[in-house]
């Protein structure tokens, strides 16, 4: 994960997705977080843009003691929101707002949620608040046709196509000049984002040597996606025609596919889109996998694999060991005045290195503490 180096405009309305990736790994120097609770739609943007107002000079005031210009630097694209003529901006908010400002990086980010107010200033971004939006890290989408197989990875917010080197991206690719001339033609296409390669028509619903044809295409296919699939057991939703998707389920031995697909060409939608539309589809199996997390907390107890005291699990976070982290929403610690969040600390840490972070209200941390910890080893 590298910084970003160029500044972002904040959005000026309707809700900015978290790019998690991007705000765990700040540039250097003194980063800010701004939580704002927003007015309800009717209630007019004065009293939050004098509240976010105020909380810019007191960010101001702690950067400048950080470094001497800091302030100017930091803050400077966040101006324009306190400016008279901002009103779309405030006019379009969710709940919530959160503001993320650092040396050469800002963000805006629209929560659906209410939460309190709030301002650090530290060496990182305090993203605790920002967690219930992740969900479950990570599911995919496979999208599948004729010409083209496409895996996408959904973490939380952040969608990231896979590069399937070594996957075929045709049936005439995989199987060349074994195809059946009668219900299959080709041409080649290509495009920016793709070499130039076959392009297969089919006549319709597939025929029986089609079928065994597409059925032989997509056991190669399966074969070689178990090798980009970081998350094994992850959920995986397929998008496609509605008579390839029994064909490659017959082929495929893939331990997360789900039950429900998204219906139809899925060449003309976008990453996000694809992401957008499986959620419905992989939420069931999101859900089981928090239960099967709080089942193997409670099984694992005693075994030196889990942990509830903080101390130990930000160790283990910090060495990259903790696989699973509950927090409960409404816990906070910290060492003295004016530190970290420990445990947005280790929520941070965990995230970093792959590991899967639930924000639960305190009753469903299992055990009954603040948090529990699930190791890797």
């Amino acid at each position: 994960m590298s910084p970003t180096t160029a500044v972002a405009e904040p959005t000026l309305a309707g809700r900015t997705e978290p790019d998690f990736e991007t705000l765990l790994s700040p540039p250097a120097g003194p980063c800010v977080s701004i939580y704002l609770p927003t007015p309800p739609a009717g209630a007019g943007s004065e009293p939050a843009r004098l509240r976010l107002k105020n909380l810019l000079r007191d960010a101001a005031g702690r950067l400048d003691t950080l470094r001497e210009g800091a302030a100017a630097e930091i803050l400077a694209p966040f101006d324009r929101l306190v400016a008279a003529d901002s009103v779309a901006f405030w006019r379009h908010q969710e709940p919530a707002l959160a503001l993320f400002a650092a040396p050469g990086l800002c963000r805006s980010v629209g929560i659906p949620y209410p939460i309190a107010e709030r301002l650090e200033v530290g060496e990182r971004f305090v993203l605790r608040p920002l967690l219930p939006l992740l969900d479950r890290p990570t599911f995919y989408v496979l999208a599948l046709s004729r010409n083209d197989v496409r895996l996408v990875e959904v973490r939380g917010q952040t969608v990231r196509r896979v590069d399937l080197a070594g996957v075929p991206g045709t049936l005439v690719e995989a199987l060349g000049d074994q195809t059946t001339p009668q219900y299959l033609q080709g041409h080649s296409a290509s495009s920016a984002a793709a070499p130039e390669r076959p392009v297969v028509h089919g006549r319709g619903p597939a025929k029986e040597d089609e079928k065994s044809e597409l059925l032989r295409y997509f056991r190669r296919v399966d074969a070689e996606l178990a090798g980009h699939l970081r998350d094994k057991d992850a959920p995986v939703a397929l998008a496609g025609v509605e008579y390839l998707l029994p064909i490659f389920r017959a082929a495929s031995g893939l331990p997360g596919l789900v039950a429900e697909a998204i219906a139809g060409n899925p060449e003309h939608l976008s990453d996000a889109e694809l992401a957008r539309r499986a959620r419905p589809c992989v939420q069931p199996s999101l859900d089981a996998a928090r239960r099967r997390a709080a089942e193997r907390f409670e099984a694992l107890a005693g075994s030196g694999r889990v942990a509830q005291r903080i101390q130990e699990a930000l160790g283990a976070a910090r060495a990259g060991r903790v696989d699973v982290l509950f927090l409960s929403t409404a816990a906070e610690r910290r060492a003295g005045p004016g530190d970290d969040d420990l445990l947005d600390l280790a929520a941070c840490l965990t995230l970093t290195h792959g590991g899967t972070v639930y924000a639960v209200a305190p009753a469903e941390v299992p055990g009954g503490a603040e948090l529990a910890a699930i190791f890797r080893y």
